[in-house]
């Protein structure tokens, strides 16, 4: 994804306004997101393989 079109994200739009009264890099709170998203997701899976694992186990 080009940077051109992460900071055309209306919700980092927003962010900014709702946060004028601080110093706020946008490319950083954009790059933030997405390294959350992607732990949580990682989480999430690591999370269901090992549930499916034993899942398997037991029946086996």
């Amino acid at each position: 994804m080009p940077e051109e079109s992460l900071s055309k994200i209306p919700i980092d739009h927003h962010m900014r306004h709702v946060n004028r009264g601080f110093i706020v890099d946008s490319e950083t709170w954009v790059h933030g997101l997405c390294g959350t998203l992607a732990g949580v997701f990682h989480t999430i899976l690591i999370t269901c393989f090992r549930l499916s694992i034993v899942q398997i186990v037991k029946v086996v």
